[in-house]
């Protein structure tokens, strides 16, 4: 396992193709001497230069057999002030692989090895730079494709979230406390209130994992389902939102058997967009095909599209679809091209009762166009405000779990005849799911595992 060493490390930072520019990165406590040896910068070794500065000089890099002095850019860093609170230095060359190879070559000839994927950011997290949550957003800023996916991953790296893992850590350590003095010293009492603390945290703590499950942190778009009754346009408005003819079109009633998703990207926002079959009120909930079931499987969608014929008068059949729908609900009126018999306001009036919030409603017409352009920006827009903020990756979504039913579990013990050895293990190994959150914790071979999937030279 590399990533526990204290060597100075050495690698490409830049992408492995022909570019105009390329770097390489050095990081170590002897990180800046090593520099010095391999150029006609002016450092030595162990200095405490108090600030950042770029010189421009002369790299010997070792070629076929020869050393030959290429003009370089260096970055040279002095610690605590740099991405990995060690000294480092960042080497701009020209982007040519073979020459950069050569580069890391010379670096390792002086000293350096070279780094092993995501060592610098490691060494950030090691040295207390970043937490493990910031530290895998890294990662997934690296590897995001779209503006969501980099929104996300620049919000984490915020680490707003690091305040409230730590509080909930705190609150739990002070209860595991109490609970372990009335265990060493028998004149102690428990005191009052104790459970009532742990219900507390147990409550706030399944309110947050509930809420960073719903924003699906590792979701690389939200999901948006078209719904509504047959022929109401779902599918006609589906292709028109994708610019392609993605699904059959049919006058024929129930033409669209089952859901079918795309992912798309409106506004540079990334979303996975679903046609679904028509709601048949007879049928809906009950067995049998997607048909049949209608607008039933949109639950788990972010936003449910409610597409109404305009065209027509409203009837009992709309009514029972509104009442079937949940969340956030973006009405729109379809057919906008033909006389109006349906008013927004008529529509929206169907939600009252129902367990859904009505975003807002817009008319269109996906024979024509009219309206699409705004729609997809709508669409947009709403998906880019419950992606607010970074959410929990997977790993410490499950530590919250564990930590909440280790809360729960302790609660329950001391309910039930005051068992308290098996609370405050209970208690123990929550304050530990805790502090893995926060990537403390965990076996060199788990982090090794973790920072092993990063890039090569980050």
């Amino acid at each position: 396992m590399p990533y526990f060493s204290h060597d100075d490390i050495a690698q490409i930072g830049t992408p492995s193709g022909p570019s105009p520019v390329g770097a390489l990165r050095l990081s170590g406590d002897n990180a800046l001497a090593i520099l010095a040896q391999v150029s006609d910068v002016a450092v030595t070794a162990g200095t405490d230069s108090p600030s950042r500065r770029v010189v421009d000089g002369v790299m010997r890099i070792p070629l076929a057999g020869d050393v030959v002095p290429c003009p370089a850019r260096f970055l040279v860093m002095p610690a605590p002030a740099t991405y990995t609170r060690e000294p480092m230095a960042e080497i701009h060359l020209p982007g040519s692989p073979p020459l950069l190879r050569a580069a890391l070559t010379a670096l390792v000839d002086a000293g350096a090895r070279p780094a092993a994927p995501g060592e610098f950011t490691f060494r950030a997290f090691r040295n207390g730079r970043i937490g493990l949550g910031q530290a895998e957003a890294v990662e997934r800023l690296i590897r995001s494709t779209t503006e969501a996916e980099r929104r996300q991953a620049l919000s984490r790296l915020g680490d707003r979230d690091g305040a409230a893992i730590r509080r909930w850590r705190d609150d739990l350590f002070d209860i595991a406390a109490r609970v372990e003095a009335v265990l060493d010293f028998a004149d102690e009492e428990l005191e009052p209130g104790i459970e009532a603390d742990l219900a507390r945290l147990a409550q706030q703590l399944a309110a947050s994992a509930a809420g960073r499950a719903e924003r699906g942190p590792e979701r690389a778009g939200r999901r948006i389902a078209l719904a509504g009754l047959t022929n109401a346009g779902k599918s006609s408005l589906f292709n028109a939102l994708l610019g392609e003819d993605a699904v059959l079109v049919s006058e024929d009633a129930s033409t669209t058997r089952d859901s079918i998703r795309r992912r798309v990207v409106f506004d540079t926002v990334e979303v996975e967009l679903s046609d679904n079959p028509g709601f048949d009120p007879d049928t809906a909930g009950q067995g049998g095909d997607a048909a049949a079931r209608g607008g039933t499987a949109t639950g788990g969608d972010d936003i449910v599209l409610w597409v109404v014929d305009a065209s027509r008068h409203l009837d009992a059949q709309d009514v029972a679809f509104a009442s079937s729908l949940t969340g956030g609900v973006l009405l729109v009126l379809n057919k906008s091209d033909l006389r109006t018999r349906t008013e927004a306001r008529q529509a929206a009036s169907l939600l009252d009762g129902a367990e859904a919030t009505l975003l807002g409603d817009i008319a269109v017409s996906a024979a024509t166009g009219d309206g699409i352009a705004a729609l997809r920006s709508e669409i947009a827009r709403l998906a880019a405000s419950l992606s607010g903020d970074g959410g929990w990756n997977r790993r410490e979504l499950l530590e919250l779990a564990a930590a909440r039913e280790c809360c729960r579990r302790a609660a329950e013990e001391l309910a039930h005849g005051g068992r308290l050895e098996l609370a405050a293990e209970e208690l123990r190994h929550g304050v530990l799911s805790f502090s893995r959150m926060m990537g403390e914790g965990y076996a060199e071979e788990a982090l090794g595992r973790i920072f092993s999937r990063f890039c090569i030279g980050k």
